[in-house]
């Protein structure tokens, strides 16, 4: 797959970041904590079968996270839905979900922080896990530097640097070391990875989208979806659809395009078997519900209710549809 211009090959990314995990105690398979779990050592571990059968210095489960770092303050800032990696004296990404197919998934809580990014520039993942010592936390992110075909990539496995995390902000900032790997020349056979500095700045703060009809509310957390499209390029001009339909069998969709001298458009929401539909139509009277400002559209207006379990029920309810997207 080509990416604005260039060629990713995020699969191998994450192979790469796998393989670096597995020395660091981690696993690539997801768990219940969030995307990117890292794996518990067994008691078959603990006792550590090593050639001179003394047991070595494997770890044990319970010992402390090697590496875990005290978060601090945020110290580098973005905006929501951006995940910015800068290098010292070089360049800047800024991942962040503006286009199609793009997705910016991320879990924040109070004990893991979870990062998957696909943006035009590639891909980037990020996870980070509190223990009793403090976090420990890594990140690899193709980089928008070097020719259309060049592959560069920067990781830190595991950060070596200072964290910052504010949870109320569900903001996150790295200042530390990473490695640079060019893949492509790697694949030649040059197998050089200098360490540089660099600034990683995320922030997952961004209001939910929420729809309120016929005394209920329905929220829908846009980094947290199974994949997202949401831009707001104009009054006239919204393309927004919020997919969780795999995990909690509900999605979102706020469509808007001109239409002769008005607009056309509507909002659409699945929940189960319900279904709730608004259209926003210049030449039909309902757009005077409709209001743009910045990179968040409103709608006030009639939505119809209808079930796909009771093809008899056709209901009319009066309703607020509110959707904020990254920008």
């Amino acid at each position: 797959m080509r990416v604005n211009g260039k060629t990713s090959r995020l699969g191998i990314a994450i192979l790469g970041a796998v393989l670096l995990q597995a020395g660091c105690g981690g696993s690539s398979e997801p768990d219940q904590g969030g995307l990117f779990g890292q794996a518990e050592v067994g008691d078959d571990t603990a006792d550590g079968d090593t050639p001179d059968g003394d047991g070595g210095d494997q770890p044990s489960f319970g010992d402390p996270i090697p590496g875990a770092l005290p978060a601090g303050p945020v110290t580098v800032a973005t905006e929501p839905g951006h995940a910015v990696v800068t290098v010292t004296d070089g360049s800047t990404t800024d991942h962040t979900p503006v286009g199609p197919g793009n997705t910016f998934r991320c879990v924040f809580t109070d004990d893991q922080i979870n990062l998957d990014v696909r943006s035009e520039h590639g891909g980037m993942l990020l996870t980070a896990l509190r223990g009793d010592d403090g976090w420990t936390g890594r990140f690899t992110a193709d980089a928008d530097e070097g020719a259309a075909d060049d592959w560069i990539q920067y990781s830190a496995q595991p950060f070596n640097g200072e964290l910052g995390i504010d949870h109320d902000t569900k903001t996150l900032s790295y200042v530390g070391s990473a490695v640079r790997q060019d893949r492509n020349a790697m694949a030649d056979g040059d197998i050089d990875t200098p360490t540089v500095d660099v600034t990683v700045a995320v922030n997952c703060g961004i209001e939910p989208a929420v729809v309120e009809v016929a005394d209920q509310t329905f929220t829908f957390a846009p980094f947290e979806a199974d994949s997202m499209t949401c831009q707001i390029t104009g009054p006239d001009s919204i393309d927004i659809t919020l997919n969780s339909l795999g995990s909690q069998d509900r999605q979102l969709q706020f469509s808007l395009r001109p239409d002769g001298d008005g607009v056309i458009g509507g909002v659409y929401v699945t929940d189960g078997d319900d279904n709730w539909r608004a259209i926003i139509s210049t030449s039909g009277d309902t757009a005077g519900g409709l209001s743009v400002d910045g990179a968040t559209a409103t709608f006030t207006g009639t939505f119809e209710h209808t079930s796909d379990v009771d093809p008899d029920l056709v209901e009319e309810f009066e309703g607020t549809a509110t959707v904020t997207c990254p920008n």
